[in-house]
């Protein structure tokens, strides 16, 4: 998967989550041992991946260049 999003009207009632633990029941099923996301640091979605049992990582940095 390259990118999920649900429309605002659609959040907050189960969409996303279904999405994901369907996606990473599929990935497991496919023997992937590990998934990587990136999403905006304190932001709505951070609490909701770590509610999937994903953690924060610190010793990752996202470099830009205009």
């Amino acid at each position: 998967m390259r990118e999920m999003f649900v429309l605002p009207l659609a959040q907050r009632c189960g969409v996303g989550r279904a999405l994901l633990t369907r996606y990473l029941a599929e990935a497991e099923g496919r023997g992937v041992s590990s998934v990587h996301l990136l999403t905006a640091r304190d932001f709505s979605a951070e609490m909701f991946y770590s509610e999937l049992g994903f953690r924060r990582v610190s010793r990752q940095i996202m470099l830009v260049r205009p």
